[in-house]
């Protein structure tokens, strides 16, 4: 294996296990919230999106099958910070909505990750965040070929 073919096996296995990393980073700071960054995330994209988004394409955005987000939904639901309602265009669709405890919840968990992620990406250099992002970018493309 060349030098560069070595170097480009560390960039992909470190992808994989920065992200790991990144989700127990997550999970012990969020730990006395009672939310795992599984069900954090979730949360986050219907708050960020306002709300009224269908199932589906939170599934997307996040990046999982959706019977895993089910699962997660109905735990955030069965908390009261999540409702349901059947999409009026759409009877097979749901849309989901934070409800007033889980507004509530997400200004408290983005304030904990704006701190989290400072503490944690701090030290970056704006030009460094560039790479990393342009990294993701990539990683972004090759996914979406065929």
């Amino acid at each position: 294996m060349s030098d560069a073919d070595h170097q480009r096996f560390l960039l992909s296995s470190g992808l994989i296990l920065a992200g790991r990393q990144w989700q127990k980073v997550v999970d012990n700071a969020l730990a006395g919230q009672g939310i795992s960054n599984a069900m954090t995330t979730p949360l986050l994209m219907i708050g960020r999106s306002g709300g009224g988004i269908r199932q589906v394409e939170l599934a997307q955005l996040i990046g999982v099958e959706g019977p895993s987000l089910v699962r997660i939904l109905d735990k955030l639901a069965a908390a009261g910070l999540v409702r349901r309602e059947c999409d009026a265009n759409d009877r097979r669709a749901n849309l989901l909505w934070l409800t007033d405890e889980g507004q509530a919840l997400l200004k408290q968990l983005e304030a904990q990750l704006i701190e989290l992620r400072q503490q944690t990406f701090g030290a970056l250099s704006a030009q460094d965040m560039d790479t990393v992002l342009r990294l993701y970018r990539i990683v972004e493309e090759a996914a979406k070929a065929p």
